[in-house]
């Protein structure tokens, strides 16, 4: 590698670098997610009664209305 193109490639790496330790100390977030409060627990019914064949878990469901 020729050495003007070397510290191209050191200076661009530098200054990359230098942007990220800033941003990440300055506490700057890459996101737009904030944190969700949840207040409402969710009810989860407990599991339907099923059987084991070959390592399978089969459920025998029936669809109806309500």
């Amino acid at each position: 590698m020729r050495p003007r193109r070397r510290a191209s490639v050191a200076a661009g790496t530098a200054v990359t670098l230098v942007v990220a330790v800033g941003l990440t100390a300055c506490g700057v977030s890459t996101t737009s997610v904030t944190e969700a409060e949840f207040t409402n627990e969710l009810a989860i019914p407990p599991l339907a009664e099923s059987t084991v064949e070959n390592g399978v878990r089969t459920f025998d469901l029936t669809a109806q209305a309500g």
